[in-house]
């Protein structure tokens, strides 16, 4: 596959001629809120994507140059600290596509109330409005595919449940999000990734996802969660409690009759982040912490096993297809 100096083989193109893969290949989330009359932000994405055909960006009172060169009103690196960090965003966002050329392999999306849009640079960066150069600015979009957001893959659809992308206003998905970019590549070529690592295979789970993963797999073992999600309530997110007679075995943990645990569940879990004094479960696809309580990938796949909610997993991620190696 020659990528590296920017020739494409037509095996990695959709037939709108986007790369599919390739080391160059970025992909980037676009927000589009707008405050109303009551203060309250509105997802514009269909306004702008559909109707207008031009992806925005809303700084007020700031020319594209001004961004780009730093110098307006809380940019530059020794603003960031003390403004918004949608500054930075703008940023990035005036710096990704100041120049047209080479754009083939920059995929930006944004997620509507109803539908996801995907899309690439089709002009230059321009004002919205001819002559109001401090007003809405961006640039003029060229489609790519629109997709039913029931039809998409939870971890892309519900991505906005990491504030790191609910917060911002433009952010690069980088190569750490592994299950964003495997189903932003589904949707636009339709074709399932084929996956042969099981930490990778859960990483295509959004984090509602792999909360209920958890929930099911510690009920088929008859103990009982009250509810599959957490919230907001800070430093867990499932409870579990044993009402049988017996003693229950979750890998090397007991859980005794009439006992209660709480369990954390990450993508990732840090050794700052892990209570050593806590009796807390902990489920993640990662980890450099190695302890009883600590469930990672290959401790998840053997409790599945092939149980129930390994069944429920592969339909679950049935845009998947995971292939053991071995």
């Amino acid at each position: 596959m020659a990528v590296k100096l920017g020739i494409y083989s037509m095996a990695d193109m959709n037939e709108s001629g986007v790369i599919l893969q390739g080391e160059n290949q970025k992909y980037f989330l676009l927000n589009i809120n707008e405050c109303e009359n009551d203060r309250k932000r509105k997802n514009t994405v269909y306004n702008w994507i559909k109707k207008e055909r031009f992806a925005p960006i809303f700084f007020d009172g700031h020319t594209i140059d001004q961004i780009k060169n730093k110098n307006g009103v809380g940019f530059g690196p020794n603003h960031h600290k003390n403004t918004p960090h949608r500054h930075k965003d703008a940023e990035i966002f005036v710096d990704t596509f100041s120049k047209l050329s080479n754009t083939n392999d920059k995929i930006v999306f944004s997620i509507g109330e109803e539908k996801i849009y995907f899309f690439k640079q089709g002009d230059e960066l321009s004002p919205f409005k001819e002559g109001k150069e401090g007003g809405v600015k961006g640039f003029p979009i060229k489609d790519l595919e629109e997709r039913d957001i029931k039809e998409c893959p939870l971890v892309l659809a519900g991505m906005k449940a990491n504030l790191h992308f609910a917060l911002g206003t433009f952010k690069e998905v980088k190569p750490k999000y592994f299950g964003n970019i495997q189903a932003i590549k589904y949707l636009l070529s339709g074709d399932k990734p084929t996956i042969s690592n099981f930490s990778n295979y859960l990483k295509c789970l959004s984090s509602v996802e792999l909360e209920t993963l958890v929930a099911k797999i510690l009920e088929e073992r008859e103990l009982f969660i009250p509810a599959y999600k957490g919230g907001f309530i800070k430093n867990f997110d499932l409870v579990c409690r044993n009402f049988g007679k017996y003693p229950i075995d979750i890998g090397k943990v007991e859980i005794k009759p009439n006992d209660t645990k709480l369990i954390q569940v990450k993508l990732t879990l840090e050794k700052n982040n892990y209570n050593k004094d806590s009796d807390y479960l902990y489920f993640c696809i990662d980890s450099n912490v190695n302890n009883e309580n600590v469930f990672k990938a290959d401790d998840i796949e053997k409790l599945l096993g092939k149980s129930e909610t390994y069944e429920w997993l592969k339909k679950s991620l049935c845009w998947v297809e995971f292939v053991k190696n071995g």
